[in-house]
């Protein structure tokens, strides 16, 4: 009995030194990465966590999105449901039960998301087009409400007002899923890359360019488009493909037409 457990507590000792080895040897190689891929690496891990399916920093708000007009120092609002932070789990857990139990006050749903997972973007996606939902973005967007998955209503918060609008990775394709898509305003960012597939490791998470022969649920989004926006939400699509994850291409307002962005 002793020898066996002398054993088992050698070889534990042995598996221990030798992870400890690969940590060590994946911190030293880190530091030779390009600059670049390091803040890439940081940026992700910071935004996302491990950016599995069950993120949880997305949020359902209720409030206002707005078109500032800086020549006249005024602003044209519409009502709208706002989809705001990292895309995943329960951004379309909330979404899904506001409609569910009726508590969706306005049918305009507005995104302000850097991205997220891509089975999440599908899901939400889904859910847009099976209610046959409006997207936008806008220049800014304000809200004082957002959606309680305790109490399965929307709650009063303090006010909060973002001018900075981003729609980054897979945020354009859930932008795309709308019914009819407006932009308010010329003043907010769309911004493509090609999906990424994580490698989680002790330390950090490493991601690398999805492997597309293994499917990709924003090509699944982007194929349910209606037939006469088909083609150019697929050219959408190639152009992502051709952005490395860890990089994000802007789409100039000028091609928002080319590519089907908004139908008013």
């Amino acid at each position: 009995m002793l020898k066996q457990a002398k054993t088992i507590f050698l070889t534990a000792t042995k598996l221990a030194f030798l992870l400890f080895l690969l940590v060590c040897l994946y911190v030293m190689t880190f530091q030779y990465l390009p600059k670049e891929q390091q803040n890439a690496i940081h940026n992700f891990c910071r935004d996302f966590g491990k950016s599995k399916f069950n993120s949880t920093a997305g949020k359902v708000y209720v409030g206002k999105a707005c078109d500032f007009d800086s020549q006249v120092i005024a602003s044209t609002c519409q009502n709208a449901v706002i989809l705001d932070g990292p895309i995943g789990k329960e951004m379309y857990e909330d979404l899904k039960s506001a409609i569910e139990l009726e508590q969706l006050p306005h049918r305009l749903i507005c995104l302000r998301s850097r991205g997220g997972v891509t089975m999440g973007a599908k899901a939400i996606s889904d859910l847009i087009r099976i209610h046959q939902l409006d997207t936008c973005l806008s220049d800014y967007v304000d809200y004082d409400k957002v959606y309680a998955s305790t109490t399965k209503n929307f709650t009063a918060i303090a006010k909060q007002t973002h001018s900075n609008i981003m729609c980054d990775s897979a945020c354009p394709f859930i932008l795309i899923a709308g019914k009819n898509r407006i932009g308010l305003g010329n003043s907010f960012k769309l911004k493509l890359h090609r999906s990424a597939s994580p490698t989680y490791l002790c330390v950090t998470t490493i991601y690398k360019n999805s492997d597309l022969a293994k499917g990709d649920p924003i090509l699944d989004i982007v194929n349910k488009s209606p037939v006469h926006e088909l083609e150019q939400h697929q050219m959408l699509y190639q152009r992502s493909l051709q952005t490395d994850f860890k990089k994000l291409e802007e789409v100039s307002h000028d091609d928002f037409d080319k590519y089907g962005i908004f139908t008013q």
